[in-house]
């Protein structure tokens, strides 16, 4: 099972402004990325499993989805 970026981010208590800052972008062009509205870059892509210590492999980039 793959994990969304909203969960991932959450469990690690990160929030989306935060995770916005690392990557060098706006909070609401992560929330595009977190809700499926807008393809992840593969340089953001690289940057969230970094700071999350999870392979790339582990996320589902494509949308939001309830757990």
């Amino acid at each position: 099972m793959k994990l969304t970026l909203r969960v991932v981010r959450e469990c690690q208590d990160y929030t989306i402004g935060e995770v916005a800052e690392h990557c060098g972008v706006t909070a609401e062009e992560m929330e595009g990325y977190e809700k499926g509205i807008k393809d992840t870059p593969l340089s953001i892509g690289v940057r969230l499993s970094r700071l999350y210590g999870i392979p790339m492999d582990y996320i589902d980039w494509e949308a939001e989805q309830a757990v």
